[in-house]
């Protein structure tokens, strides 16, 4: 359900509210789930790609960063949610005007 709401303030271009309702997401799924569990991740991708709208670039690149390494941890074998934490981390450094690291 937070997960959802962040998702439709993220799509409203209201950031703010989405980071907000992202993180109570992302602490509720860790304290629930553990940092491995699908709900937890969704509420990190939620959250960077928040972070990234609002133009917090660098707690996004912190957050998709983590993502990608708890997919890989997660899936161990290649999933998709580790090809779209590295897109969006490389897309990140891209607005940030850091070449060398989106490569």
């Amino acid at each position: 359900m937070l997960n959802s709401q962040a998702m439709t303030y993220y799509q409203e271009g209201d950031f703010q509210s989405a980071i907000k309702t992202a993180n109570q997401a992302l602490h509720l799924a860790k304290d629930e789930f553990g940092v491995l569990s699908e709900a937890y991740l969704s509420s990190l991708s939620n959250l960077a790609y928040a972070q990234s709208g609002k133009g917090d670039y660098i707690d996004a690149v912190k957050n998709f960063s983590s993502l990608l390494t708890l997919s890989i941890e997660r899936y161990q074998l290649p999933h998709i949610s580790q090809f779209e934490a590295l897109l969006e981390l490389s897309k990140t450094y891209v607005s940030v005007a850091k070449y060398d690291s989106a490569e």
